[in-house]
């Protein structure tokens, strides 16, 4: 059975800047949580057809787990850019997960003189769609809220990088 998680985070800053740092493979380990240990390293330059590989050991686990992806849909330039990577050989049966970084502005809060007033500023949206499905038949179906639970947690984690690396 295929799932899909949605996540959308607004970020104070250029879409140079927050496109930059996104879509470098080497930044991927500074926003995954460190109980994964990852390492990340690409094979050549961003590109449809790059291959990025992620070695971790989630929770300790001994044995690293070895990802493997490719990229294909790379948009590198204008007010929307994006890349897809698909899982080569992982974790989970079937992953897609689009990677989409849109030049957009937001309704901001603030206070002044203790009157609280809104406006739109401009910054970046940056929008992750993933599609998975997981092996195992009925025991993948078992698991599927423990492993739910934790891409959330993961996306929640890279949410709150991304809000430290670009602070309002």
């Amino acid at each position: 059975m295929r799932h899909s998680i949605t996540c959308d985070l607004w970020v104070p800053a250029p879409i140079d800047a927050v496109w930059d740092f996104g879509s470098n493979p080497e930044n991927l380990a500074k926003i995954t949580p460190a109980r994964y240990g990852a390492k990340v390293s690409a094979e050549g330059p961003l590109g449809d057809g790059q291959r990025v590989t992620i070695q971790m050991s989630p929770y300790g686990v001994p044995l690293p787990l070895k990802w493997i992806s490719r990229l294909s849909d790379v948009v590198t330039t204008g007010p929307k850019r994006q890349f897809v990577d698909i899982q080569e050989s992982g974790p989970f049966h079937f992953w897609r997960h689009q990677h989409l970084f849109e030049e957009g502005a937001a309704e901001v809060e603030g206070s002044r003189s203790q009157a609280q007033i809104k406006w739109r500023a401009p910054g970046t949206w940056v929008r992750d769609r993933v599609e998975y499905e997981l092996p195992f038949g009925g025991l993948g179906k078992l698991a599927h809220s423990f492993v739910r639970r934790d891409l959330e947690k993961l996306f929640a984690y890279r949410q709150a990088q991304f809000r430290k690396i670009f602070p309002a």
